[in-house]
């Protein structure tokens, strides 16, 4: 388990002297601390993956491609892959929880190397490439092995209705020899 206190994240995040402060990350997510100061200016652009922000504390306002509303302490902004979006009219600093799924920079793509960039380290670390389990592959075997055949299908598509048609039929039978 990985468990984190708000009061050390934004000690940090402070160290850090960055305005995002990153603590978790898998392949399938990103989750950090975004500080902004009251009157700060949101440096951001849009990213490539789908981003959730919850406001724990402070003031502003968000704008996410066209639409522009007020956030406060407790709201949750949603913010689809490639939006246009920024915070402003921040009137006291504002902390905000942010979550991109899948990991931030996951889909941008170094051209130089042809491969995912990954989230870059901090200027003079070096960070080893991540790591992927192995790729499963399935024989055609393998994997019709595991389906149904067709005259199980067939078997069970015909049996079904004569069963109903003899349910029927006794019914009928009973019913008119009642009569």
């Amino acid at each position: 388990m990985e468990a984190f206190e708000l009061d050390a994240l934004l000690r940090a995040q402070a160290a850090g002297g960055q305005p995002y402060h990153e603590f978790i990350r898998s392949h399938d997510l990103s989750v950090g601390l975004y500080v902004l100061p009251a009157g700060a200016t949101d440096p951001q652009g849009p990213h490539t993956e789908d981003e959730i922000y919850h406001v724990v504390s402070g003031s502003g306002r968000i704008l996410v491609g066209d639409e522009d509303r007020a956030v406060v302490a407790g709201s949750i902004v949603f913010v689809p892959a490639d939006t246009v979006h920024r915070f402003h009219d921040i009137g006291e600093e504002l902390v905000a929880l942010v979550v991109f799924g899948p990991a931030e920079y996951t889909h941008r793509v170094d051209h130089d190397r042809g491969h995912p960039t990954a989230h870059r380290p901090p200027e003079g670390q070096v960070r080893p490439p991540p790591t992927r389990p192995p790729r499963r592959r399935s024989s055609s075997r393998a994997s019709s092995a595991a389906r149904p055949t067709g005259s199980w299908r067939k078997n069970a598509k015909t049996s079904t209705p004569s069963v109903r048609n003899g349910s029927i039929r006794a019914a009928q039978a009973s019913s008119s020899a009642a009569v």
